[in-house]
């Protein structure tokens, strides 16, 4: 058993540069493109506290692991203080996909200006912007089922570890699948981040284009 921590690429927030002339559909698409990004702070506050929780299941794991099985009432103590982490992450999973969903349900309000700006060097980079929002959401709820069938196996691993009875080759199997889940995320978590980066880069491409990021 070895998590793949859960650290996923934040949308980037921008800054309206002031008192410049552009587009008025641009103008719109902006404000609703900053608004999704800033809802999804939420989304951004859980991803240490995740970690945090997956680490120290992990801890506890090894813990049990150089415990005798007969050590029952240690191996107890140790599970049931894991299941209190997989039930605190999950709660923390379910922010950060109300968050998710919440900054997505803004950024296609954002569509329609995004598809009316008429800027030709603009347009393009605002077409990327919509396929890879589009992918990278339904990117994040792959993760999402993933990750809960992750934390379903996690929790029935620990149970079992609470097991006096529990043979190693019940253990191996679900460590199996277990272990299976985690790489499964691991894929998904790639394409997520690598699809957050192509967003942000194609958004900073068009508000350079139309003059709306503020300068350093």
């Amino acid at each position: 058993m070895k998590k793949c921590w859960l650290f996923l690429a934040p949308l980037c927030a921008m800054v309206l540069m002031a008192g410049c002339s552009t587009e008025r559909d641009a103008e719109k698409a902006y404000t609703y493109l900053e608004k999704s990004a800033s809802q999804e702070k939420g989304f951004n506050e859980q991803q240490k506290p995740i970690v945090e929780e997956e680490e120290r299941e992990q801890m506890l794991y090894d813990k049990i692991m150089t415990l005798n099985m007969s050590q029952t009432e240690e191996v107890k103590t140790y599970a049931q203080e894991a299941l209190e982490h997989i039930d605190a992450r999950e709660k923390r999973m379910e922010k950060e996909k109300q968050s998710i969903d919440q900054a997505y349900v803004t950024f296609t309000k954002a569509v329609k200006y995004l598809n009316r700006v008429k800027n030709k060097k603009a347009l393009p980079h605002a077409k990327k912007m919509i396929a890879n929002m589009k992918a990278r959401h339904d990117a994040f709820g792959d993760l999402y089922a993933a990750y809960k069938q992750s934390i379903a196996l996690d929790r029935e691993l620990f149970k079992m570890l609470m097991d006096k009875n529990l043979t190693k080759d019940a253990l191996q199997k679900q460590l199996t699948k277990v272990n299976q889940t985690y790489h499964t995320i691991e894929n998904h978590k790639d394409r997520f981040n690598v699809l957050t980066d192509a967003f942000n880069k194609e958004k900073n491409s068009f508000y350079e284009i139309l003059h709306l990021k503020k300068e350093d």
